[in-house]
């Protein structure tokens, strides 16, 4: 009789975890969230970037030949020496908040990104998360980052300029656009300062001992999802996302949280990219502001950078402020996970990723 009981107990064990395998099965075949769960890297082939400048701004990558334009070889080839420059083959989904590692030793500031590992909560069968932080020194596989240095002849206000997609992250010519650009960042970390006519050692060891500024993240393609991210991704993690418009297919932007910490415990992943999970993320920084935001940009302040200035040349925006002299400043480009953008069906893609530096024309009444 006992031995029946047993039996009895166990048969109706098994068919519990029988069901709830059945049902784990459903939901990922059926949904897709957010840090490509399905693919945790993913193949970028053919990173492009693209850095110009106009109006009077050069820009260099080894603090003694100028241009006006840069491309991958400059940054990889031309670069200075002992600069940590790299333009990996395939890009991982990677996380920030915008906080910046000063190392004083090295005359260097970094952001501070992490990287996740995806599993399943056995019990739940629900995705968990777990997160590491990404050492530069040593892994140099998962985004793009690299040094370089502008000189300006005064003071000026510098712009991201827009028009025509002089900046910005595209789908590669040619190539099929799966929504992976829509998760795109582009970081700005000012590292330090030189005059003019410093010497190229000096130049390149610029380093602000103090009163440093913060990182700022610009997010290209903040306005746009994937049919994907719009009938499955954001409903899965229970956010609406508004259209702006009747019929415009663009969205308002909606907020996100960068990890700030090392993830150790599993963490469930749509508590963490909702915001709410409290372990690792933060929920007051890298915030999109108000709905109003039309530009993507972000600071670690959780303020917009800036206010859109319609200009005759197209919309600007502008990232920071350059001093006369050069300003030597590390840029990061990179997919960003906590995006519900970085999605499965996103995952595999060629993009491009355009900057154009630029200051406005003074005889433009609408400058600031």
């Amino acid at each position: 009789m006992e031995d029946n009981k047993n039996q009895e107990k166990n048969r109706r064990k098994l068919r519990t975890l029988v069901l709830l395998l059945f049902l784990t099965i459903i939901m990922f075949g059926t949904s897709t969230y957010a840090w490509f769960t399905a693919n945790r890297r993913v193949a970028i082939t053919s990173i492009d970037v693209h850095v110009e400048t106009s109006d009077g701004i050069q820009i260099s990558t080894n603090g003694s030949t100028w241009k006006s334009v840069i491309t991958r070889d400059d940054i990889l080839t031309n670069k200075y020496s002992g600069a940590d420059n790299f333009i990996p083959n395939t890009l991982d989904a990677v996380s920030t908040d915008g906080t910046v590692i000063d190392n004083s030793t090295a005359n260097t500031r970094k952001l501070d990104f992490y990287y996740s590992n995806i599993g399943t909560n056995e019990t739940t069968g629900r995705y968990t998360i777990n997160t590491l932080q990404v050492n530069e020194a040593t892994d140099k596989t998962k985004f793009v980052a690299f040094d370089i240095f502008l000189k300006v002849s005064s003071n000026k206000t510098v712009y991201l300029n827009t028009a025509d997609s002089q900046s910005s992250v595209v789908v590669k010519e040619g190539t099929t656009d799966i929504g992976l650009k829509n998760a795109a960042r582009m970081g700005f970390v000012k590292i330090g300062e030189a005059a003019s006519t410093a010497e190229v050692s000096a130049i390149t060891n610029a380093y602000y001992s103090s009163n440093a500024p913060a990182a700022k993240i610009w997010e290209p393609n903040n306005d746009t999802h994937s049919t994907a991210v719009i009938n499955s991704v954001a409903t899965e993690y229970g956010i609406t996302l508004t259209e702006t418009g009747t019929n415009t297919g663009l969205y308002n932007p909606i907020s996100y949280c960068g990890v700030t910490a090392a993830i150790s415990s599993s963490a469930d992943l749509i508590n963490t990219v909702k915001c709410t999970e409290g372990t690792g993320t933060n929920t007051t920084t890298m915030q999109t502001g108000t709905v109003t935001n039309t530009n993507g940009e972000y600071s670690t302040s959780g303020t917009l950078l800036s206010t859109p200035n319609t200009l005759a040349t197209g919309t600007r925006y502008i990232p920071f402020t350059l001093n006369a002299g050069i300003t030597k400043m590390r840029i990061y480009m990179w997919i960003e996970g906590q995006d519900l953008d970085c999605e499965n069906n996103a995952s595999g893609s060629d993009i491009t990723f355009n900057l154009e530096f630029s200051i406005p024309d003074t005889t433009q009444s609408n400058n600031p």
